[in-house]
């Protein structure tokens, strides 16, 4: 056990739950995109990445236009970017640098046992920039849903 093990820095849990909120608002508005696009209920369970690569497929059709369709596959492909960080952070244990408990250090589940599994290091900044780029991200295919309804 390390020295910082039972020590929660306020900035960095906040920062790290923005992260998650972000995400989690990223994951409303693609759901909600598929659905608005027809609804492929095969995808509601299906994990983020997943819905995200559907969205960053689409072609233009009946039910999107090519201005639309750009819109929103650059979204969807941008937040594909962002899920492997997502996916470390959702997946991993908060674990704090000795000395420096502005630093977080993500090792993935999934990961931990494979030889010499690699840890994701992020600082409060970090995870604060992270945040507002998914918040953007979802923003946009708000944006692109609010635009359709009208």
């Amino acid at each position: 056990m390390h020295q910082f093990d039972n020590i929660i820095p306020n900035d960095l849990t906040i920062a790290r739950s923005g992260v998650l909120d972000a995400f989690a608002e990223l994951e409303y508005e693609v759901a909600e995109a598929v659905k608005a696009l027809g609804g492929d209920t095969g995808h509601e369970g299906a994990p983020l990445g997943q819905k995200l690569d559907k969205l960053a497929g689409l072609k233009a059709g009946p039910m999107l236009s090519k201005e639309n369709s750009k819109i929103i596959t650059e979204a969807a492909k941008r937040g594909l970017t962002l899920c492997e960080i997502r996916n470390d952070v959702v997946h991993s244990k908060l674990r704090f640098v000795s000395g420096h408990p502005e630093i977080a250090i993500y090792i993935n589940a999934r990961i931990i046992n494979q030889p010499y599994p690699t840890a994701r290091v992020m600082t409060v900044t970090q995870h604060q920039t992270l945040a507002r780029e998914i918040t953007v991200i979802a923003e946009c295919i708000n944006a692109w849903r609010c635009k359709q309804k009208k």
